[in-house]
C-alpha cells in the first residue's frame, strides 16, 4: 500500500494505532500519548521518501527557490504518491488520496494531511526556512540524523518534566546551541519539527 511508505499516513497511522482519542485534551499534562515524539520518530527515518528528497536536492537548485525546487522533487520523486507544487515561497505537497470507507483512510484526508504536512515543515513553512533547516541539517549529516539528535535531547526534557512544546523548544535549542547556530536557524528548526497543527485539526 503506497500510503504506508508515506511519512503522512505513517504518522497518522501510528497515532491512530496508539489509540489517541479524537477528543483527547490539548494539555501537556493530560495527553494520552506524546505525539511529538511520533513525529520524530517518523523524521529520523533515513529511508523515508520524503527526508531523502529533502536532503538529497542540491543547494543550488534548492536555493533558486519554489519554482525550480519543485521541477527537481517531481523529477526525482519515485515514492510519493502525489505531486510537489511551488505556491508563492512555499513548495507544498499534495498526496492523492484514495476512496476507501476505513477509518484510517479517512484520517488521511481533508485538514489531517495538511496538518501532518506541516510537522514535516513543507506547507505552511516558507521554503526559505527549509533552505535554513536543510542547512544545518548537512553539517549533522542530514535530516534524519538531526532529529535523532533532537528526538535524544527531547525524551531527556520530557523525563525532567517539561511539557511537548517545551521539551522540543528546548531540545532544539540545546543540539544547535551545541554548534553555535544562531536564533533565526533556531526558530526554523523549532518550526520544522513543532506539531501544534497535528493536534489541533486532526485531534481536538
Amino acid at each position: 500500500m503506497f500510503f504506508k511508505k508515506t511519512l503522512v499516513s505513517t504518522i497518522v497511522f501510528a497515532m491512530l494505532v496508539l489509540g489517541i482519542s479524537p477528543h483527547a485534551s490539548r494539555a501537556e499534562t493530560t495527553e494520552p500519548v506524546d505525539q511529538q515524539s511520533e513525529i520524530l520518530k517518523m523524521l529520523s527515518d533515513e529511508n523515508d521518501p520524503l527526508v531523502k528528497l529533502l536532503d538529497e536536492i542540491p543547494m543550488e537548485i534548492a536555493e533558486q527557490g519554489p519554482a525550480r525546487s519543485v521541477e527537481w522533487l517531481n523529477e526525482h520523486n519515485a515514492e510519493l504518491k502525489g505531486i510537489f507544487i511551488a505556491d508563492g515561497e512555499f513548495v507544498k505537497f499534495m498526496p492523492v488520496q484514495k476512496e476507501t470507507p476505513s477509518v484510517r483512510a479517512m484520517a488521511v484526508s481533508g485538514a489531517c494531511v495538511w496538518a501532518v504536512t506541516k510537522a514535516i515543515g513543507l506547507n505552511f513553512i516558507p521554503w526559505a526556512k527549509i533552505l535554513k533547516v536543510k542547512t544545518v541539517a548537512k553539517s549533522f549529516g542530514g535530516l534524519a540524523q538531526l532529529t535523532k539528535l533532537v528526538y535524544t535531547s527531547y525524551k531527556h526534557q520530557r523525563n525532567l518534566g517539561l511539557g511537548q512544546k517545551n521539551a522540543i523548544k528546548k531540545a532544539v535549542r540545546l543540539v544547535l546551541g551545541k554548534k553555535g547556530f544562531g536564533e533565526t536557524k533556531i526558530e526554523a528548526v523549532y518550526q520544522f519539527f513543532e506539531m501544534d497543527a497535528v493536534v489541533e485539526k486532526c485531534f481536538l
